[in-house]
């Protein structure tokens, strides 16, 4: 249950510099909700809330090929810098890898 603290479209909104490089000029960032508690949004609004500042872009997001590609890319210092229960999981694998 460690990963399912969070819905991967929250690690996805909470780097917005792999998010802007990936979706380039066709991205509406004024659409993306602010990054204070984000962790506290239900997962259906986030998804709903991150598909629709990509709907005009010729890969709009959608679960599946196009998540995964994108968390993929995703800088986990960026993921730190917004998200509590990230922090906590690279605490704990750190902890349990030592």
């Amino acid at each position: 249950m460690l990963f399912m603290t969070t819905c991967m479209e929250t690690w996805i909104l909470a780097d917005r510099t792999t998010l802007s490089q990936h979706y380039r000029q066709h991205l509406q960032e004024s659409a993306l909700p602010p990054l204070l508690l984000l962790e506290t949004r239900h997962r259906h609004a986030v998804h709903d809330v991150l598909a629709h500042p990509t709907r005009n872009c010729s890969n709009a997001y959608r679960k599946g090929k196009r998540s995964f590609e994108i968390v993929s890319k995703l800088n986990p210092a960026e993921l730190s810098k917004h998200l509590p229960s990230f922090v906590r999981a690279i605490r704990i694998l750190n902890d349990r890898l030592a």
